[in-house]
């Protein structure tokens, strides 16, 4: 997670590559999760979408969160590009339960600094559900994740 100035909004940076990007956004369209505005209102918006999961996992907690998405673990994934997507959290306070959930799951980081090696990947979560939105059809994903928007 980052931050610029002192006033800017939160951010989460993923990797994820074109049809995982636009398959995390049909998803998002599939559950409800809309831009709404810009020259993008309307589309499927991935960051209301993770900020959805990121606080689903804050309230439930990691442990009953990430035996719902248990699935996302047996998802093969292809590989992930490094053009940086980020995307606005709204409370990203929330964002160490998704991580957690992560771990829970067995999707840990494999790579970066040393002292976050092993701990949960949301970037690996996001990917997976975004991969398995590709693979199987947002739709079906988002029968899967219905429990998230109601």
């Amino acid at each position: 997670m980052t931050t610029g100035y002192a006033s800017s909004q939160h951010n989460l940076t993923l990797n994820l590559n074109p049809q995982q990007l636009e398959a995390g956004r049909a998803l998002a369209a599939a559950l409800g999760y809309l831009q709404t505005r810009g020259a993008t209102a309307g589309q499927g918006s991935l960051s209301a979408l993770v900020s959805a999961l990121a606080e689903a996992a804050h309230d439930q907690g990691h442990r009953r969160f990430a035996g719902r998405l248990k699935w996302a673990a047996k998802v093969t994934s292809t590989a992930r590009w490094r053009n940086p997507t980020p995307l606005l959290i709204r409370d990203p306070t929330a964002l160490p339960h998704l991580a957690k959930a992560a771990k829970h799951i067995g999707l840990v980081r494999i790579t970066g600094p040393r002292d976050q090696i092993g701990n949960g990947s949301i970037n690996a979560l996001i990917a997976a559900i975004a991969e398995a939105a590709h693979d199987e059809g947002a739709a079906a994903v988002a029968e899967r994740l219905k429990w998230l928007a109601a």
